[in-house]
């Protein structure tokens, strides 16, 4: 039975690996992002996710008898699926061949993931998560798919480029 609490081995990588995807994505929002509201959203998530993160790991527990991650991964992958999900909205206005776009690609795939997954992290604390666990891991692999059609629509370096 997967439980991510304090009794799994384990679960301090898993809470801190949480924390590094979620400030990857809310910097990625930002860097890919011509739209100022969404840049300046995304900055605010950026800083405020650590602080979020340490109430959620150290004070929620005490809190309550859930675990922290059951706090944590729900509320950054709504945000997540928030700012991706209007990054794509700004990009599709503003590029001519969205499925050239690297971004579009990497955007796609961080809003398809966050969305998804949001709905099997709030069963973290139950036991409804071991049935449904595999579908976490379909869309693992369903994102990896958009990841990997980004890679291949970044434009190769010319030639006279200097590293």
């Amino acid at each position: 039975m997967l439980q991510v609490n304090e009794n799994w081995p384990g679960h301090e990588v898993f809470d801190l690996y949480a924390l590094i995807e979620a400030l990857f994505y809310f910097w990625f929002a930002s860097v890919v992002t011509n739209q100022p509201v969404l840049k300046i959203i995304s900055k605010i998530l950026l800083i405020l996710t650590p602080f979020w993160w340490v109430f959620c790991m150290f004070l929620y527990p005490r809190l309550t008898e859930s675990t922290a991650s059951g706090l944590f991964i729900p509320s950054y992958e709504i945000a997540g699926a928030f700012v991706t999900g209007f990054a794509l909205l700004a990009l599709s206005e503003s590029e001519e061949n969205l499925f050239a776009s690297a971004s579009f690609w990497f955007l796609a795939g961080i809003f398809f993931y966050t969305f998804c997954t949001f709905f099997i992290m709030t069963l973290m604390d139950t036991r409804l998560l071991n049935p449904l666990w595999f579908l976490n891991n379909v869309f693992n692999i369903l994102s990896y798919l958009f990841f990997t059609l980004g890679f291949r629509a970044i434009k190769p370096l010319s030639p006279s480029a200097k590293y």
